[in-house]
């Protein structure tokens, strides 16, 4: 397998290997957000009924959120989507994936293609860096990891915090609305709207040679 050229050839000693725990980064406590995130996600639904979608229904409210940073810019994402966080870890190329995949990565001795929000958002593209986080997430057709700046913390939500995005903006489909949280506003995303059909498709077909 050839390493991804986004990666920036530093990172290759990083691979997580089955039951090895993440590295937390210095002034952090990321075991203790793995551990709250994961228990959260287990109180949930196996079907998923209860998952947080803004634009279906506001009757979930006050909900859980995972809020993460990416290019100076804070965004958050429903907490039943989570499984853990980790540290960056090395992206291996997967010629012929979607155009939102950087690669795939080795987490626990499974093979999850990684979505980089940049690339969902069309913002500016970098090489990884060691400060660098991997949200691994549940969706419906499978684990994948998306590579953010920094994960912040877990936020309550109510509902006079919320604006959705059709009273704002729907240029960015994984964008479900704003949250505002003190002075600041947080971009919630619908995590689902990362990949479309055609691309876990792609990548069924894609993921073979690893099996």
């Amino acid at each position: 397998m050839q390493t991804a050229g986004r990666t920036g050839g530093a990172v290759g000693a990083l691979f997580l290997q089955p039951g090895q725990r993440p590295i937390p980064k210095p002034g952090k406590n990321l075991f203790r957000m793995e551990s709250e995130c994961f228990n959260i996600q287990e109180k949930h639904d196996s079907k998923r009924s209860v998952r947080f979608f803004m634009n279906e229904s506001l009757k979930h409210f006050p909900c859980r959120l995972l809020v993460f940073r990416v290019e100076n810019r804070n965004y958050a994402l429903d907490i039943s989507f989570v499984q853990r966080v980790v540290p960056m870890v090395e992206i291996t190329t997967l010629p012929g994936s979607p155009s939102v995949v950087a690669g795939v990565v080795n987490i626990r001795g499974g093979i999850v293609p990684v979505v980089s929000l940049r690339l969902c958002c069309g913002l500016p593209e970098r090489g990884l860096k060691l400060s660098d986080r991997l949200i691994v997430l549940q969706l419906e057709r499978r684990m994948a990891a998306l590579w953010v700046d920094d994960v912040l913390g877990l936020q309550e939500c109510n509902e006079g915090q919320w604006t959705a995005a059709e009273e704002i903006t729907r240029s960015l489909k994984s964008v479900e609305g704003i949250v505002k949280n003190g002075e600041e506003l947080l971009i919630f995303q619908n995590p689902e709207s990362y990949l479309s059909p055609k691309d876990h498709d792609l990548l069924d077909l894609e993921l073979l040679q690893f099996s």
